[in-house]
This record gives structure tokens, C-alpha cells and sequence, in this order.
């Protein structure tokens, strides 16, 4: 993973260069796999069942490289890249950062098929 180019490019967007935007970009430089769009909605209260439904998934106990790691806080939603079991890269409104991943997200593991 060439983790400089993700770096690069940390100006912040709400639907155009925001946490899930980079995370297409990120899966499909490493995974070769294209993530659908972000849903514009005006209720993004159920936002994770709208981006991954036409993603091959399963729900998964433990990270590991190449999950999407989703987690809601309350009033933001965020998503991210599994680098490992307790690391995984995102765009935040300041940057692009390694952070370690939230105790109560869900980890979601994409299937090629």
C-alpha cells in the first residue's frame, strides 16, 4: 500500500472528497473493487444498509486488511479501510489519518464475488 498518495490529497468535500470517497478510492486501488456512490439523502439515518447493499458482504467479528470499517457516533457517520485487525486509514474534515479502530464500529468484509 503506498501510503503517500492517500496523504496527498486532504481537502475536505461532503460528497465529493469526504471519508467515503476516499475509501472508493482506496478499495479500488488495492482491492480492484469499485464501491458504489455516495447516496445523496436528505435522511442519512440508515446511510450504511444504502452504501453497502450492493456490495457482496458479510459482517465480521475482527478486522483485517481490506474491510470497510463503518461507525456512527451519534451524529456523524464515517467509514474506513481495515489497514490490519486494530488499524485502518480515513479521511477526516482536517486530514487523512491512521487511526485505531472505534471499539464499536461494524466491520464490514467485501467478497469479490
Amino acid at each position: 500500500m503506498n501510503f503517500i498518495k492517500y496523504f496527498q490529497n486532504t481537502q475536505y468535500e461532503l460528497d465529493k472528497n469526504d471519508c467515503w470517497t476516499f475509501l472508493q478510492e482506496v478499495f479500488e486501488d488495492e482491492e480492484g473493487i469499485k464501491l458504489p456512490n455516495h447516496p445523496i439523502m436528505p435522511d442519512k439515518s440508515d446511510i450504511a444498509s444504502k452504501l453497502i447493499s450492493n456490495i457482496p458482504y458479510r459482517i465480521v467479528d475482527k478486522a483485517h486488511k481490506g474491510c470497510v470499517i463503518y461507525y456512527h457516533n451519534g451524529t456523524t457517520h464515517h467509514a474506513g479501510y481495515a489497514l490490519n485487525e486494530k488499524q485502518y486509514i480515513h479521511k477526516t474534515r482536517q486530514r487523512v489519518e491512521v487511526s485505531n479502530i472505534p471499539e464499536k464500529a461494524i466491520i464490514y468484509e467485501v467478497l469479490s464475488d
